[in-house]
């Protein structure tokens, strides 16, 4: 079918380049030309007709050459989403890893793509990581990362709710990630920034969160229990009920934070031993040596626990109201 329209096309222009020139000759009474002058003037006019539809057949097949691979394009991606969407349901990691592998690389292809991938990966890990387990699944992991080095900047995450366990997210970018209610036990977050984050009601087990930024984060009734929030820097974030007991918060700084209206006591000799943070954060049995409290409000704070290290402490002790400072 394809080959008898070709020929039937082709035909069409051999008659239009023939025998259009001798219709234009007769339209305008070119009959007085001499028969060499005509003759010359119709081959003239067979060239300007051949350039004209010759530039047209180019056009028409380039742009044919151009849908061509564009619906090639469309066909080879869909297909690679709709298998890579059938690996992730796969019992082998291996195979569910290379299904992450390739999604990551369709996501880069266009923003159509990278927004048809964040919903899968977010899906993913809700639906996956809802649950209590002794270990997060690398394909999980993986989809972390790649979140966490920034593939989908200019979207929303929402990752409430989830469990995360025995999983190394160190040097990350989580700012605006909404990770309330989660809970993160033996993870690695080392130098990984948490701005603007929400981690309301979130909880870190034995996490190592060392160097890490809270800026402008949300970490109301959230719990650091035995974590390393050394050098940790916590800003102009909001602190009300968030326990930090057992914690290792040497020459971490908390700046210009809110720790809610508590109250606060320090017993014991000189700087005192015991620390603890009531009705707001907690601070129990933790390792707070050159920890600095600048411009935050922790007035009316308590602190109260046998071992607490305190040397080298900064804070405002005159802002505090109900200061005990005799040996008990």
């Amino acid at each position: 079918m394809k080959t008898l329209f070709l020929i039937a096309s082709l035909l069409i222009l051999v008659v239009l380049i023939w025998y259009l020139p001798k219709a234009q000759l007769r339209r305008h009474r070119m009959d007085l030309l001499s028969q060499a002058e005509a003759i010359d003037l119709e081959n003239k006019l067979r060239i300007t007709i051949s350039q004209i539809l010759g530039g047209i057949l180019l056009l028409s097949g380039i742009y044919l050459t151009y849908t061509q691979n564009v619906n090639l394009k469309i066909k080879e991606n869909t297909e690679l989403l709709s298998n890579s969407l059938k690996q992730l349901d796969d019992s082998n990691i291996g195979i569910r890893l290379g299904a992450v592998y390739t999604l990551d690389q369709l996501s880069q292809r266009s923003v159509e793509y990278n927004d048809i991938v964040f919903n899968i990966f977010e899906n993913y890990i809700q639906e996956k990581s809802n649950k209590d387990s002794l270990q997060t699944e690398r394909d999980i992991e993986l989809m972390l990362k790649l979140i966490g080095k920034g593939k989908f900047k200019h979207r929303s995450i929402k990752l409430s709710d989830c469990r995360f366990a025995y999983i190394d997210l160190s040097g990350l970018d989580f700012s605006s990630v909404n990770f309330s209610n989660c809970r993160f036990s033996n993870c690695g977050f080392a130098n990984s920034n948490f701005d603007s984050t929400s981690l309301n009601l979130a909880q870190f087990i034995e996490c190592n969160l060392a160097d890490c930024k809270f800026r402008n984060t949300e970490l109301m009734v959230s719990k650091f229990r035995d974590c390393n929030l050394g050098r940790a820097l916590l800003a102009n974030s909001i602190l009300a009920s968030s326990d930090f007991s057992g914690c290792d918060l040497e020459n971490s700084t908390f700046l210009k934070s809110s720790f809610g209206c508590c109250n606060v006591r320090i017993r014991g000799q000189g700087r005192g031993q015991l620390v603890e943070f009531v009705d707001c954060a907690t601070i129990e049995n933790s390792d707070i040596r050159f920890v600095k409290f600048e411009n935050s409000d922790s007035t009316k704070i308590t602190f109260t626990s046998d071992t607490v290290t305190l040397d080298h402490f900064q804070a405002p002790l005159d802002k505090y109201d109900e200061l005990d400072l005799r040996k008990q």
